[in-house]
């Protein structure tokens, strides 16, 4: 089978594993645990009582009889600004596909451009990692960490091109700094270490893409450090 044959099959298994929520809609089974009773609701009360921006301290009354609002995650994060502008579960389907295409797209732009020659095994492994049953509130914080290396493994190799920045500082506004991105943040941290102290490499564009994506986690996530 031919790499535009198996690309085209890739796209059409993914888009079939995606049909069933097109087609049942709100009928459609999903998590419960961690989802459906906190994650789906948490961002849908924010959104429905206008208070995704309520300010340091304030409290949600609706949510166990007061709950402080900096518990609720980031106002800056793209999954609430989903549920801001459509209902609840159309944000939940679009929060879905953008996941599971982003997890194909990143897998697969590593494994062709930095680890695998051959194509057919680069589209089948990226299939394989975006049919993976990933927690939707956490964004891209797992799912996307295949694009975020895509980008920080360019700039280390010397490319230094306008889409490897833009995915370094879209990325934290889609992934979670608790659920995956501080640990991935630390392995790049380590792999600039081991380059420095070990090999004897410098790059000094690489070490401040990993700061600089830092900086911008700790800034979204500031009701957390606060």
């Amino acid at each position: 089978m031919r790499e535009n044959q198996c690309f085209l099959l890739a796209i059409i298994v993914l888009f079939a594993y995606l049909l069933p929520f097109i087609i049942l809609w709100e009928n459609t089974p999903i998590l419960i645990n961690d989802n459906l009773e906190t994650a789906m609701i948490y961002p849908t009360l924010l959104a429905k009582y206008g208070q995704a921006f309520a300010p340091l301290g304030s409290t949600i009354p609706q949510i166990m009889n007061g709950i402080p609002r900096d518990f609720l995650g980031p106002e800056y994060n793209a999954i609430l600004w989903l549920y801001l502008i459509f209902d609840p579960f159309t944000a939940y389907l679009t929060n879905l596909s953008i996941i599971h295409i982003v997890a194909f797209a990143g897998m697969y732009l590593l494994l062709k451009k930095r680890l695998i020659k051959d194509e057919r095994i680069s589209i089948g492994v990226a299939l394989a990692f975006a049919l993976l049953p990933f927690w939707p509130s956490a964004g891209l914080s797992i799912a996307g960490m295949p694009l975020a290396l895509y980008a920080f493994l360019n700039i280390k190799a010397g490319y230094i091109r306008k889409i490897d920045l833009a995915i370094i500082l879209l990325l934290p506004f889609y992934s979670d700094l608790v659920y995956g991105t501080a640990f991935f943040l630390f392995g790049m941290f380590f792999l600039a270490t081991y380059d420095r102290i070990i090999k004897k490499e410098s790059n000094n564009y690489f070490l401040f893409s990993i700061v600089l994506m830092g900086l911008i986690c700790l800034a979204i996530n500031y009701r957390l450090i606060y």
